[in-house]
Parts: structure tokens; sequence; C-alpha cells
């Protein structure tokens, strides 16, 4: 095994699992990318308009940053089953945050605007619906595997020399 795999004794507690848990740096994602999405939205209200591939970038530059906090908590790179861990559970954190700002934005909405913004759900079929949110997941784990992969092991093996 490749000893960018390899877990230091230092990094395991004493039943030899890792001393910090994914969760850790699961929370640290969630909190990087709502923290870039903040700025986005900020830029947005000054008049700055962001192209849309910025939402990727936000999410996998905090895939990347959490990934790096992996980096110095265990000097090595998260195994292939770490990384599958961290794409799989980030997804499940983004799609939960979209449904969340999603609800909150329908419940601040007068009647109106809610019902204008619902429109187009009710007149496109939902296969097609069913399609654009395929899309959109597949996309996004892209932008995931890409941060917590080969963005990291540029940054490992920069680290190492």
């Amino acid at each position: 095994m490749d000893d960018a795999y390899k877990t230091p004794a230092a990094a395991l507690d004493a039943d030899g699992g890792l001393q910090y848990p994914l969760s850790r740096y699961l929370w640290r994602f969630s909190m990087f990318y709502v923290a870039f999405s903040a700025a986005d939205i900020l830029l947005a209200a000054f008049g700055l308009d962001t192209p849309g591939i910025v939402g990727l970038l936000i999410t996998a530059f905090s895939a990347w940053f959490a990934g790096r906090l992996f980096l110095a908590d265990n000097s090595r790179l998260p195994t292939a089953d770490e990384r599958r861990a961290l794409v799989r559970r980030s997804l499940v954190i983004l799609l939960m945050l979209s449904v969340a700002i999603y609800a909150v934005v329908l419940a601040a909405m007068g009647e109106e605007a809610r019902v204008q913004m619902l429109q187009p759900v009710s007149e496109m079929p939902m296969w097609v619906w069913a399609l654009i949110i395929l899309f959109g997941v597949v996309i996004t784990w892209a932008a995931l595997a890409w941060g917590y992969g080969s963005m990291l092991e540029k940054t490992f093996k920069k680290q190492r020399g």
C-alpha cells in the first residue's frame, strides 16, 4: 500500500480507529459550503452576478478545504472507502441544505410569488424534473469527488515536496 494512504499510529485511537471521525470533516465541509454560498449571495445582493459554475466551484472547494483538514489531522490522504463516505455524506448534506433553503424561501414568499415560482413545476412532466434533478445530483457528485479526490491528491503531493 502507498504511504500516502497509510494511517500513522499517532492518528489512531486505542481501538485502532481514527482519532477524528469523518463527521468532523463533514461539519467543516458544511461550514465552508454555507460560508462560501453566503458570500456568493452577498455578491448577488450587491449586483455582482456570478456565473452558475460558481455553485459547483463552491462545492468542490468546500470539499477540498475539509479534505485539507483531514490531511492536517491524519498526515495522509483518505482511503478509497473514506473518500467515498465523504463524497456520499457531503452529497446528502447538500441535498438536505437545498431542501431546507427552498422550504424557507417558499415560506417567506407571499402567496402570489409562491404560485409564480411553483408554476413551472406543475407545467413540466415529472420525468423531466426527475432528469433535471438526476443531472444536478450527478454533477454535484462529480464536483465533490474532484474536491476530495484529485484536488486533494495534488495538495498532498505538493506538501510532501
